[in-house]
């Protein structure tokens, strides 16, 4: 526990915590207790990105998972075999977490790549934001137009989208396609590489698993 005291104002961290600090203060005689989020988690509540379907397709449950809270929040829940997972974009995400309190287990210790770098020092927290704004400028850009282009009006996740990407550019002519394949792939191939490179290696996901949504075998939906 690493503490700083101020007369009447006490603040502590424990080593491990990244996720708050305490804060108690004396103030005539009354004692008031604050529990302040540092920079790193205001930086995840700016972006989002591993909520609204950008970074990951499918979220695994564990078993202190409360299905049938999450199915009451809307939640659709699939079982692949023995594993049972959400899909993304998060159906509690508008913009922050409205069920922050009890989201998922894997939800409450994810920390992407960047995150950790910021928490490490290796990138500053204007860099990492910097980072953000570049990842959600070209999110904005790539949905809608994927959207349009396969005419589909349901929320997907990136990774379901770029298959409906690939499908539809497939159904046009060749002059068509050339026309809009150029910028939307250049586009669609920056987003994944700044993922891949700065938000969470493919190779690298110790927390949040990625199921194939869209198979030949469908999972069961519960």
């Amino acid at each position: 526990m690493s503490t700083l005291d101020c007369g009447m104002v006490r603040v502590s961290r424990s080593p491990a915590a990244t996720t708050s600090w305490s804060i108690t203060a004396d103030l005539s005689g009354h004692t008031g207790y604050l529990t302040v989020m540092p920079p790193t988690s205001s930086l995840c509540l700016d972006c989002g990105l591993c909520c609204d379907g950008t970074m990951h397709t499918t979220v695994a449950l564990e078993p202190a998972d409360d299905r049938a809270v999450l199915q009451g929040e809307g939640f659709r829940l699939l079982v692949f075999e023995t594993e049972a997972c959400f899909e993304q974009p998060c159906v509690a995400f508008h913009g922050s977490c409205t069920i922050y309190d009890h989201r998922p287990m894997k939800c409450s210790r994810y920390r992407c790549a960047l995150l950790r770098q910021v928490d490490s020092g290796e990138v500053t927290d204007g860099e990492a934001r910097a980072l953000v704004a570049d990842a959600i400028a070209l999110r904005d850009r790539v949905r809608p137009a994927i959207e349009a282009l396969a005419g589909t009006t349901r929320k997907h996740s990136l990774g379901v989208l770029v298959r409906k990407m690939e499908d539809a550019l497939e159904a046009l002519d060749p002059a068509q396609r050339l026309e809009t394949q150029s910028s939307l792939e250049l586009d669609v191939a920056a987003l994944l590489t700044l993922l891949a490179d700065r938000f969470e290696p493919r190779d690298s996901l110790p927390i949040v698993q990625s199921y194939p949504v869209e198979t030949d075998g469908d999972p069961d939906v519960v």
